[in-house]
Parts: structure tokens; sequence; C-alpha cells
């Protein structure tokens, strides 16, 4: 099946797929030949896209050139102009997959979060200020006040605005009763509602059957707080990964990483989550190196607990990736180039030519260009024809343009949802293969430099991964990899290294969770008294290592989620 990319926008989107007007086709249409289409439309939602041979972005033209959906269990096809409906009911009839319409599915997800909310509630009286008998719970209203407000950034005051409280009036008269009527009560449930959700959380983590894992971020907020943010990551004691925000507070004083850790550490403790501290997932800022060589000092001073920083510090792919992009777009003085990349087959720009890209080159003229033209006084009073493009400077545009969707697609293709660790060594290798490639096809090119530039950049984040064995660990423990990918696509002299790593990191870390299987007993003992003497002997147990017994198995390559 040949791919191409189109622009011609797919007929199926969420909003046709879930219309009850969609005509049911009992037979798919003919197709003898397919084309997969990349869809430029907004990206689809409907269930149905799960179910096919591609991704949500891709979809199948069949021999009449007709837009279809394309079963991926037996390849039958519906044209997507013809909505979902018949596509439900095929993987209904033929599959037993039920798939519930968008409605359906926002409003239990409604009952779901006022379910959720009952078991939120804090389990105090709430006073009914009418008297009269209601279906109304009040505990059950704050919580959804407080969520609502919270949510959308609602002021506290809303409460005393009349308009607002004629509206919930009319709604249900019942709730005069149950909403107080001053910002401050308005304040008091919000705090109520922290502190109760700050306990749940608390015994959550404290229960978690992993360690607690860590996003860090500090940032500046619109009005000059210094602000850090720590996300914990975990296995709760049901099994399911979770993660929950533990703080959002204002840092004092300075934004060093001494002063950080100190924050950090007044959390871990708020918790008591100090022997569960598992690894840090930061940018690359140089006072994070600091906060996690300061941490680990005060986990030794505190609780004795040995903790190597390099080893548990792991750093943003997202952010990597925009610094490299920046690098490869803007190279500054202090990014000296590897002197392994200065080779007899490639010619490196000199300075001053790198200066001239920067100050003088299409990117400076086009930035100059667009600047004038959203100035009014520029378009009146300004004519430099040294900021006018070439047609040349219009290619080296094209070029840049082309470079740059690299970037794009590995940023894609490690968020949300693929922003596991087990991507980040195969993003890099991605994005230097496209600069080696780079460096041939540019080598008498302006493009050397920011080739030599990016490549130089990424090389040195990349060569930091060395310090922690997760990088690793993350790729050989996806199901889809295992060790082919490293065994695959590694310098050969790399692998012996990388699997020495990887079994002093499982001894270290894991086997000691290994499983241990009983041995059923038999249903009535033996009546030989040697095989009786011999069974007292036997070992009850049989350990296993799971982690021979896993590379034992087979490679899943449709496994490309490494939670699933």
């Amino acid at each position: 099946m040949a791919s191409q990319l189109s622009d011609t926008p797919s007929g199926l989107d969420s909003e046709q797929f879930d219309g009850s007007e969609a005509l049911d086709l009992s037979e798919p249409t003919p197709s003898t030949s397919s084309i997969g289409i990349r869809s430029k439309k907004r990206p689809r939602t409907s269930k149905i896209w799960d179910y096919t041979p591609g991704t949500h972005d891709d979809s199948f033209v069949n021999s009449m050139g007709k837009a279809v959906w394309r079963c991926k269990f037996c390849r039958k096809e519906y044209l997507e102009t013809t909505g979902s409906k018949a596509v439900m009911l095929h993987l209904e009839s033929a599959h037993s997959i039920t798939i519930q319409s968008t409605q359906v599915i926002k409003t239990l997800s409604r009952q779901a979060s006022i379910t959720e909310a009952f078991q939120h509630t804090s389990g105090h009286k709430r006073r009914n200020l009418g008297g009269n008998t209601s279906t109304l719970d009040g505990s059950l209203v704050e919580v959804l006040y407080i969520r609502w407000i919270t949510a959308c950034g609602i002021p506290f005051r809303m409460v005393e605005i009349e308009e607002f409280r004629t509206l919930l009036l009319y709604l249900n008269p019942a709730i005069d009763n149950y909403l107080p009527s001053s910002h401050t009560t308005v304040q008091l449930w919000t705090i109520r509602t922290y502190t109760a959700e700050k306990v749940r959380i608390r015994q959550r983590v404290q229960s978690a059957l992993s360690k607690i894992h860590f996003t860090i971020d500090l940032w500046s907020s619109p009005n000059s707080l210094a602000i850090i943010g720590i996300i914990g990551h975990y296995i709760s004691d049901i099994g399911s990964l979770q993660h929950s925000v533990l703080a959002l507070k204002e840092l004092d004083g300075a934004h060093s990483g001494e002063n950080q850790a100190a924050s950090i550490m007044e959390v871990i403790n708020d918790y008591g989550i100090a022997s569960k501290v598992g690894y840090f997932v930061m940018d690359n800022a140089s006072n994070n190196d600091t906060m996690i060589e300061a941490f680990s000092q005060l986990l030794k001073d505190q609780y004795q607990i040995s903790y190597n920083p390099y080893h548990h510090r792991l750093r943003c792919n997202g952010h990597i990736i925009n610094l490299t992009a920046q690098s490869f777009l803007f190279r500054t003085e202090k990014e000296a180039l590897s002197n392994e990349n200065n080779t007899n087959s490639f010619v490196i720009p000199t300075t001053l030519e790198i200066e001239q890209w920067r100050q003088k080159g299409p990117l400076r003229k086009l930035h100059n260009l667009l600047k004038g033209a959203l100035s009014l006084f520029c378009l009146q009073f300004c004519n430099d024809q040294l900021d006018m493009l070439l047609a040349n400077e219009w290619k080296d545009l094209e070029k840049l343009q082309s470079f740059l969707l690299f970037f794009h697609d590995a940023t894609l293709s490690t968020e949300s949802r693929g922003a596991t660790i087990d991507r980040v060594l195969p993003t890099m290798d991605f994005l230097l293969e496209q600069f080696e490639q780079g460096k041939k096809q540019y080598k008498d090119d302006i493009f050397m430099g920011p080739c030599n530039s990016g490549w130089a950049k990424l090389e040195k984040y990349y060569s930091l991964t060395d310090r922690s064995p997760v990088y690793i660990a993350a790729l050989v423990l996806c199901p889809q990899w295992k060790w082919e990918y490293i065994d695959g696509n590694w310098p050969v002299e790399w692998v012996p290294k990388a699997k020495v790593q990887m079994q002093e990191f499982w001894q270290t870390e894991y086997k000691s969770t290994a499983i241990a299987i009983p041995i059923l007993e038999a249903i009535a003992p033996p009546q030989n008294t040697f095989r009786q003497w011999q069974q007292k002997r036997e070992r009850s147990v049989l350990n296993i290592d799971e982690y021979l017994k896993y590379l034992q198995a087979p490679v899943l390559p449709a496994v490309t989620d490494a939670r699933a």
C-alpha cells in the first residue's frame, strides 16, 4: 500500500460520525487498491478510528477514489461521507466491539464526575439555610461549586452577583438554601476542599506500589512571583498509573538550586514519602543540576538515604528538542563544535560565515520584513531594499522549512501520551541522523553551519543520557523493542556496555520484587517413605527472574505505547 501526502481534508470528522441520521450500508464499498492519505483537518476524536490499520491521521481511498473507513480486522470498508453509524454496527455485529456516541460518553462522564464528587464530600453536615426540604445535597453542591470556580477561574465574589443567583434560582429554586451569600464563605469552602483533597492524595502516594517520580518546573507568574510546580507519578495500590499535583507554591528567595531543593524537600516531608523518592524530570537549566545535588544531600542528612543525583536526574525531551532547534537556527558564540565533526569530508563554515547567516541571512531579512509590515510607521516611511528577500534566499527559507519539519514531527511524537522515556533515545537518534544527512547534502552550502551547530547541541545532551541507565531500561522494557532497537541501530561497540548497565539496574532496583510462584501440593501425600522424605526437602517455591523471562518472550511490535 503506497502512502502519499495530500492537502485534501477527509470528509469524515467527529461531528459527522456522531450524527444519528448516518446512513447504514450493509455492504462495504469495493476496493482493489488504496492509498494512505495524511489528513490535515482537525484531529479525529471518534473511537472508530482506533479500529483502522493506520493512525487517526490516516485515511484510505478505494479504487473509485472515494475516501473510506477500513476495518483493521476484516478489511471491510465504508464510505466516510455516510457517517459512523454503519461502522459502529459493523464493529458490534462482526467483532463484538461496542462504541458509544460522543453524547453518551459526555453524559456518562458528567455522571461519573458527580459520583466522584459524592466520594470527595468531606462528610460534614451542611445547614439548609432556608429550612425547605430538597433533593439537593449541600456537601455535593459545595464540592461541585468549588470545582467550577477553580477550573474556570471564577472570582469568589461571583456568588454575590444578583444576576448569577437569579439564574441558578430559576434552574433550581432550592439552590438558594445551600449557596452562601458571602465570598468569604466560598473562600472557606475552597480551603476546606483543598485540605480534604490533600489528605486523600497523601494517602494515595504513601500507599503507592511504586516509587514516586516527579516532574518539576519553575517559572515566573505575570505578577513576577516565582512559582514551582511539583507533580508526582506513581503506580497506585490498585495497580493503575496515576499522577497527582503535589504542590504549586511560591519560591521565596533566589532561584538557586539549593533554594529549590529546600522547597521540594518541604513537600516531600509534608507528604511523608522520603523513602519513596524516585526520579526527577526537569528542563536543562544549570540550577536544576545544583538542585538535584543539594536534594541528594538533604536526603542523606535528614533520612540517611543514599541517593545518586546523576542517576536520578532526567531531562525534558521537549526542552532538548527546543534547544537543538534554537542552536540550528541561531548559533551562539559559546556553542563550540565537536572535534569529531571536523572531518576531511566536511567543510566547517567559519565563525564569520555563521555570524553572517544569523545577522544578514534570509531569516534576519524575513524578520525585518515582517516587523516592518506590522508597523504602520514602517509601512509609510521605510523602504529599505536591503531587507528585500532575493530569489536564492527564498530557496534557503524553503530548505529551512523542510528541515524544521523534523523538529516538528519529533515534538508531536513525544508529547501527551507519547511523552514516555522509551522515546527519548530514538528521538535523538532520528534528529542526529537528519543532521548527518544534512551535513552531506549541504557540505558546500551555508546550511552546513546550522547543521553542525544543531548536531553539536544534540550530541551534548545525548552523551548526558549515559549518566542514567533509565533511558536504556525504558527502551528494553518496552515490549515493542526489547533489545532489538539497540542491537539494530547502535554501533556494535556500544551494546555490551548497555547490556551491563541494564543488568546492574535490574539487579539493584527491581529484581528484589521478583514473583515467587508456589508449587501446588499433591492431592494425596506419596505412600513411598523415600518420596515423603524427599518431598520435605524440595523447595516450596520457584524463584523466577522476571527480566530473563521477559527477554525470552517474543517482541510485540503492535504495542507502541509503553504504558499499555
